[in-house]
């Protein structure tokens, strides 16, 4: 019979998912099982969640990463399948990657988790979970104080943190060392299996791991936990105080896989806070998604790049622009978007409050003078022949939009995402930035056209 020891590693396990991790009964969740102790141990402890009040509907999963051969990835995998067995639940497979895959950790971790989002997809699961322990976070912190990492480094592994549009990788076990997992295990007599690769010294992680079990008398592990929980106290204290003078003012241009950064509130950001900025735009592309995006040098030439203009090219094909007022960074390569439904809906003037709109004013909403915009409006990308002219310029006159644009420090990869709205006098809207002087409301206005996108 289970000891009370290890009923409440079930409850404990269970409070965490439903507190810090914001799982709720039914959820679909894919566990990432590898065939070891710990994941093995995960999915044991997710499915007692029944017995705390946490129901989640769990599909077991293992990836081969065809690192050791057919023989050992076989081993491995009828582990997990008597795990599955043993648990009575679902197991989906995913096969090694190609065989000219780099056999770095880089490109293991790579075909993991694009493996594990595909799996995810399939089963119509919206969280995958993964065994890191503690044990794991202790590693990991060590590991990046030894190559010099920065504040947001040394904070550790996430406990949740985005895969997939609609998809967050979650941890459950992160305060758990772990020896309570595989006594877990034993007394539950559930298998697992031991990977032979995790004794060769050589790799780093291994020695680290070396070190702190001789240590384990001494707390050793525990302390580093404590230190990166505390770090991720600070680095969330220090991401507030960015928001508020630099990253609220970021604008996602969602069509052109772009965000636009105000120069000047960069250039007041140094070190890790111009770290923070960066990260805080990568998160409208989700350049995270695919892994880290940027290291600390990259962060000391975009302090260069606001001084004196330029290009930098960043890894997962990112890149950083920088002139005029404006910083940009985008994706290179980035595909456009199907292009959203033009809604239209016309009002009498009389009934038309435009204070209120004033006020709940938004960038993918317009209201324009029905009669001169027509019967027929439609939405187009920007064409060079497109022209009109900008509402509260001063200086008056049409102007070709492509060449509006420009000025106003627009850069090329975002301008061919631009759209412009056509009516019978000719571009009536450059959609989310300005319409045109002659389709705005005035006193001879007598039906209101309210123009919005759907899905822009």
């Amino acid at each position: 019979m289970p000891t009370m020891l290890h009923s409440d590693l079930a409850a404990r396990t269970a409070a965490t998912c439903r507190a810090a991790l914001g799982l709720r009964p039914r959820d679909r969740v894919l566990v990432a099982v590898s065939g070891g102790a710990d994941s093995g141990a995960l999915a044991s402890l997710l499915a007692a969640g029944r017995a705390h009040d946490l129901r989640l509907d769990l599909v077991l999963c293992h990836v081969d990463h065809g690192w050791r051969g057919a023989e050992e990835a076989g081993a491995d995998r009828e582990v997990v399948e008597r795990l599955a067995a043993s648990l009575r639940l679902p197991l989906a497979l995913a096969g090694p990657p190609p065989t000219d895959t780099p056999r770095t950790e880089d490109a293991a971790r790579r075909h993991r988790y694009s493996a594990l989002a595909r799996l995810a997809e399939a089963h119509r699961c919206t969280y995958v979970a993964t065994g890191h322990h503690a044990g794991d976070q202790a590693e990991t912190f060590l590991l990046r104080l030894l190559r010099g990492s920065g504040l947001r480094g040394l904070t550790g592994i996430p406990a949740r943190r985005s895969l997939a549009p609609g998809l967050t990788v979650v941890r459950p076990l992160l305060e758990i060392e772990p020896p309570a997992l595989r006594r877990y295990l034993l007394e539950h007599g559930l298998p697992w299996r031991d990977d032979p690769t995790n004794q060769d010294l050589s790799i780093a992680r291994n020695a680290v791991r070396a070190r702190l079990a001789r240590r384990e008398a001494r707390g050793h592990a525990s302390t580093l936990v404590a230190l990166a929980a505390r770090l991720r106290r600070r680095l969330r204290q220090r991401a507030r105080r960015i928001q508020s003078v630099a990253a609220s003012r970021f604008v996602h241009h969602e069509r052109a896989g772009a965000v636009s950064m105000p120069r000047a509130a960069l250039a007041t950001l140094h070190g890790e806070d111009l770290a923070l900025a960066l990260r805080a735009a990568g998160a409208h592309l989700r350049a995270e998604d695919a892994g880290p995006w940027f290291v600390r040098r990259h962060v000391a030439l975009l302090e260069k790049l606001l001084v004196t203009d330029g290009d930098l090219d960043l890894p997962r094909g990112l890149f950083l622009h920088v002139a005029g007022k404006t910083a940009w960074l985008a994706r290179r390569r980035s595909p456009l978007p199907p292009r959203p439904a033009l809604l239209r809906q016309d009002v009498a003037r009389e009934y038309f409050d435009l204070d209120a709109w004033i006020v709940h004013s938004a960038p993918d909403r317009v209201a324009l003078d029905a009669d001169v915009l027509g019967p027929g409006a439609t939405l187009h990308p920007l064409s060079a022949d497109d022209a009109f002219t900008p509402f509260g310029s001063r200086a008056g006159g049409r102007k070709p939009v492509a060449d509006w644009l420009a000025r106003s420090g627009m850069p090329g990869f975002v301008r061919r995402a631009q759209l412009v709205v056509r009516g019978q006098e000719g571009v009536a809207w450059v959609v989310g930035l300005r319409p045109d002087a002659g389709h705005v409301i005035g006193p001879s206005t007598q039906t209101v056209a309210l123009l919005s996108l759907e899905n822009l």
